[in-house]
């Protein structure tokens, strides 16, 4: 054997030469694993009733509902299984604000959804709540990670993507108070 190839192994094995892996990461023969790919069907939960949307369906369509009203807003479920709008409005942001960072919420954290109608641009929102067990569980995505007790978003039609979000937390293991089924 050479020196060269045993002063490699020496320091392949004080891991001087390959760098630490992050923390967290499950190794496998060839590196770390991957988080699952945006809008893994592998947070569904529950199969869907029959006669129903599916999850990427219904992830398509609240998505749909954000961009008719503006082309920058976007819907979509992350790496690690939280529910994420684009584009969303609280008390730190406003309609005029142009940042467009993700606020992600844990679908088992959602308490409530209520459809508003808005006096000043007339364009339909809805408000989602946090459960009391989990407050502040909206999180900004982004460079700030400011964090709210609810969001609200623009969206049309309101009552039917209203039934679609609470329908996909149904899905991904929770549960949201809906007033009536959601079918496309």
């Amino acid at each position: 054997m050479s020196w060269r190839v045993l002063g490699l192994a020496v320091l392949l094995a004080a891991g001087l030469v390959a760098p630490a892996p992050p923390a967290g990461a499950q190794w496998l023969w060839f590196g770390p694993r991957r988080p699952p790919p945006i809008n893994s069907p592998s947070f569904a939960l529950r199969p869907p009733p029959p006669g129903s949307p599916g999850y990427l369906a219904t992830i398509a369509y609240i998505d749909n509902g954000l961009k008719y009203i503006d082309q920058k807003a976007g819907f979509f479920v992350s790496a690690d299984g939280r529910m994420c709008f684009v584009g969303v409005l609280n008390v730190q942001r406003t309609v005029f604000e142009v940042r467009r960072f993700p606020w992600c919420v844990a679908p088992a954290a959602l308490a409530g959804i209520d459809a508003i109608e808005n006096d000043i641009t007339y364009v339909p929102q809805l408000r989602l709540w946090c459960r009391h067990a989990a407050p502040q569980c909206f999180q900004e995505v982004g460079r700030f990670y400011r964090r709210s007790d609810s969001v609200a978003v623009e969206i049309l039609p309101s009552r039917r993507e209203k039934a679609a979000i609470a329908y996909l937390v149904y899905l991904m293991g929770g549960w949201v108070p809906a007033g009536q089924p959601w079918r496309d």
